[in-house]
C-alpha cells in the first residue's frame, strides 16, 4: 500500500505582485464557455466584472486573460481561479483567491472543466513554472495548514447532559515556518526586510527601451525597437535607476518586439526606461537588499508524492508575509536562516472530492479550496548550485574593530505582523485574514565574544584602548555631558566564499552611525563580564539595531 513519506516532499516559493495573488499561467483545458471582462482587474482583486456570466456557476473554474494564438504584441498574462459565487444581475464573479496578474478590459475569460499539469507552462515556457524558487537547504517545514476557530455553544434545551448543543465556525488562520535553512545565497533574506535591486558588472552597449509602462508582476516585456535578444539571454531592466534595477532571463520571443521572462517583474517601470542585454562573459551580479515599509507577500507550494510515485498531495499557501527571520551561525558550522513565523491569507489544494459527501457548496462531493494548479516537479525547481557560507569564512566588526573571537551570533528581524479579519462579504468557506499588516520593525543581535580580542589595539589595562566593557559603559553616546553624541556604533558582518562571492550585512544601512533621528546604529543592551569557568573569558552580548542593509555579490542573476 502506498504511503506519504516526508522524504518525497518538494517545497518551492515565489513572491507575489499583490497580496494573495499567487502567479501561475495556464493555457487551456476543456473550454465550455467564453466571454470577456467588462472592466479592468488588478493583481490582488478577488472579483471580476464580465460582459456575460454565460453558463458559469459556483464551483466552476475559469481561465482569465486573453491567450492570443499568434502571440502578438497584445499578449497578456493568464491564470486559473475558481468561482465562489456568481452575482448574475451585476455580472460579477467572486473568486477563490486574489488575482496574480493585471487584466485589462475586454480580455477573455473561459470556463474550463479540466487543465492538465502541462498546460500550466504553455509551449513558450515548458520549463518555467513561476512558483519554483528555493530559499536554501531545508529539512523540515511547519506547514501553514488551516487553523479554524471552532466554538462550542451551550443552548437552552433538553437532553444535552451538560454537553454543548452545537458548534460555530469562526475565523481561520494560517501560520507556518521553516527552521534552520542552510543559506546558499541571499534570496531568503529580502522578504523580511524589503526589496532587492540587482546590477550586473557589464552589459551590451546598445540601449533598448520599454514600449509603454510595465507593472509589477508582468512577465512580458514590450520593447520599442528591434533588439537582437534571444532565448536564454539576460535582460537588465531599468539599469540606470539604482532603486529599481532587476535582471531576468528571456525564455521566449513571442513576436518581434516582445520578450517573455522567466519570472515576473518586481517593480513598476515607466515607458522609455532601458532594457539592455547583459554581457555574457565573466559577469558578476550585485544584489542590494534594503528596507521598505510594506513587505512583498509570498506563495508557498508543498507537494508530496506517495511511495508508489503515482499520486501527489499538493498544498499551496498564498499571501504570506515573513513576520520573523533569524540569521545565525555557530563556530565550525554553516550560516543558517529561519523563517520563524509566516502568516498567510489562505490556501488551495488538489484534493478535489470526498467519498460519500453530499453537496459541499460546489456540486456533489467537491471540496472547499480545491484548485487546479501545476504539480511542479523536481526538475522544474531552481535549485542553487553554490556552496554554503561557512562560519570560518566570516568576519565581524564592531565599532570599526575586527573581533576575531566571535563564537556565534544570532541576528533576529521581527516585523510584528498581525493578521487582520475585517468585516467583508465572503463567499464559500474562505474566512482567512483580509490582509497581513506589518507592525514596528525590530532588530536584535546576540553574540558570544571571547576576550581579550587579539585585534584590539592595546590590552584592557591600557587607558586609551577600545574594549567591549568600555563600549558598554558609553551606552552608544560618544559625546560629553554638555555635548552629547548619542549615535550608537556600526557593525559589519561579512562572509566570503571566494573572489566576487560575498554576503555583507551593514548596520546601520549606510555604514555610519550618526546623531539625529533615524541615523543611529547599534546599542549594547547587556554585556555582563561574568567570572566563570571559561578560559579565556567570554561575554554574552545583546544588542538592538536601528536598521541594516545586505549586499550579496555572486554569479546568480535572479533575485526576485
Amino acid at each position: 500500500m502506498a504511503i506519504l513519506r516526508n522524504d518525497q516532499a518538494l517545497f518551492s516559493f515565489s513572491p507575489e505582485a499583490a497580496k494573495g495573488g499567487y502567479m501561475e499561467q495556464a493555457t487551456d483545458g476543456t473550454v465550455t464557455a467564453t466571454s470577456t471582462l467588462s472592466a479592468a482587474a488588478s493583481a490582488g482583486d478577488t472579483s471580476i466584472v464580465v460582459t456575460s456570466v454565460a453558463s458559469v456557476v459556483t464551483g466552476d473554474f475559469i481561465r482569465i486573460g486573453t491567450l492570443a494564438s499568434t502571440y502578438a504584441d497584445t499578449v497578456a498574462e493568464h491564470e486559473v481561479r475558481r468561482v465562489e459565487y456568481v452575482d448574475t444581475p451585476n455580472k460579477i464573479f467572486y473568486l477563490d483567491a486574489p488575482l496574480g496578474f493585471d487584466h485589462s478590459t475586454s480580455q477573455d475569460y473561459r470556463e474550463i472543466t479540466s487543465v492538465s499539469a502541462a498546460t500550466f507552462t504553455n509551449s513558450l515556457n515548458p520549463d518555467y513554472p513561476i512558483v519554483n524558487l528555493t530559499p536554501g537547504i531545508w529539512e523540515t517545514i511547519d506547514t501553514p495548514d488551516m487553523e479554524p476557530t471552532i466554538t462550542p455553544r451551550w443552548f437552552l434545551g433538553n437532553g444535552n447532559k451538560r454537553g454543548f448543543s452545537a458548534v460555530t465556525s469562526g475565523m481561520q488562520n494560517y501560520v507556518g515556518s521553516i527552521p534552520n535553512m542552510i543559506l546558499l545565497n541571499g534570496k531568503a533574506l529580502r522578504f523580511a526586510i524589503g526589496k532587492v535591486v540587482t546590477s550586473a558588472s557589464a552589459k551590451v552597449g546598445t540601449t533598448i527601451t520599454l514600449n509603454g509602462a510595465h507593472a509589477k508582476g508582468d512577465i512580458y516585456l514590450k520593447l520599442s525597437s528591434s533588439h537582437g535578444l534571444e532565448v536564454n539571454n539576460l535582460v537588465w531592466v531599468d539599469d540606470t535607476d539604482a532603486t529599481k534595477g532587476e535582471i531576468r532571463k528571456v525564455i521566449a520571443v513571442p513576436s518581434t518586439n516582445v520578450l517573455k521572462l522567466d519570472h515576473p517583474l518586481q517593480f513598476d517601470h515607466t515607458t522609455g526606461v532601458s532594457a539592455d542585454e547583459v554581457a555574457t562573459s565573466g559577469i558578476v551580479y550585485t544584489h542590494t537588499i534594503t528596507e521598505t515599509t510594506d513587505l512583498d507577500s509570498v506563495t508557498w507550494h508543498v507537494s508530496m508524492l506517495d511511495s508508489a510515485e503515482s499520486t501527489s498531495f499538493i498544498r499551496r499557501y498564498y499571501g504570506g508575509k515573513i513576520g520573523q527571520l533569524t540569521l545565525e551561525a555557530e563556530e565550525g558550522e554553516l550560516l543558517n536562516a529561519s523563517w520563524d513565523s509566516v502568516n498567510f491569507m489562505g490556501m488551495v489544494h488538489n484534493q478535489a472530492t470526498r467519498l460519500g459527501a453530499g453537496d459541499l457548496g460546489y456540486g456533489a462531493t467537491k471540496m472547499p479550496m480545491h484548485a487546479l494548479m501545476n504539480t511542479i516537479t523536481n526538475s522544474e525547481i531552481e535549485y542553487p548550485t553554490t556552496e554554503p557560507y561557512y562560519f570560518s569564512q566570516g568576519e565581524v566588526k564592531f565599532f570599526g574593530t575586527t573581533f576575531a573571537r566571535v563564537r556565534n551570533f544570532n541576528l533576529s528581524i521581527s516585523n510584528n505582523d498581525e493578521p487582520r479579519h475585517y468585516i467583508t462579504q465572503r463567499y464559500g468557506r474562505n474566512r482567512g485574514p483580509s490582509e497581513i499588516v506589518e507592525g514596528r520593525r525590530e532588530y536584535t543581535m546576540a553574540c558570544t565574544l571571547v576576550l581579550p580580542d587579539a585585534n584590539v589595539t592595546e590590552s584592557a589595562t591600557v587607558a586609551n584602548s577600545q574594549t567591549l566593557f568600555k563600549e558598554l559603559l558609553l551606552e552608544g553616546n560618544y559625546g560629553t555631558t554638555s555635548t552629547p553624541s548619542n549615535t550608537g556604533f556600526a557593525i559589519t558582518l561579512t562572509f566570503i566564499r571566494g573572489a566576487n562571492d560575498t554576503l555583507t550585512i551593514t548596520i546601520p544601512d549606510d555604514g555610519t552611525a550618526a546623531a539625529g533621528v533615524g541615523e543611529a546604529g547599534a546599542y549594547i543592551m547587556s554585556a555582563t563580564h561574568n567570572i566563570g569557568t571559561d578560559g579565556p573569558m567570554q561575554v554574552e552580548v545583546d544588542m538592538i539595531l536601528r536598521n541594516l542593509k545586505i549586499v550579496v555579490v555572486d554569479g546568480d542573476y535572479l533575485y526576485v
